[in-house]
């Protein structure tokens, strides 16, 4: 089990001050991005906004493209 500090330097904690943004993406249990090819363009150095190096880490959590859930929601299969 992680200590609180080792939680609180890979969670939150951004150089010397708390970065809620990167606590969120640390902390969900899904990441949702608009469309692949912008998952990947925010994990570079160019559009990453200083959090290029947290995202690869968490690319393997479920990815909910645009809000939506496909499987919950498929029009084929849902009765409403």
């Amino acid at each position: 089990m992680a200590s609180v500090w080792q939680r609180e330097e890979n969670g939150t904690k951004y150089f010397d001050q708390v970065n809620f943004l990167k606590g969120g993406i640390n902390y969900a249990d899904a990441i949702n991005t608009v469309s692949p090819s912008y998952a990947q363009e925010i994990q570079t150095p160019a559009f990453g906004e200083g959090l290029d190096g947290t995202l690869p880490e968490r690319i393997q959590a479920p990815r909910i493209l645009n809000g939506i859930d496909n499987e919950l929601y498929d029009p084929a299969t849902d009765t409403n």
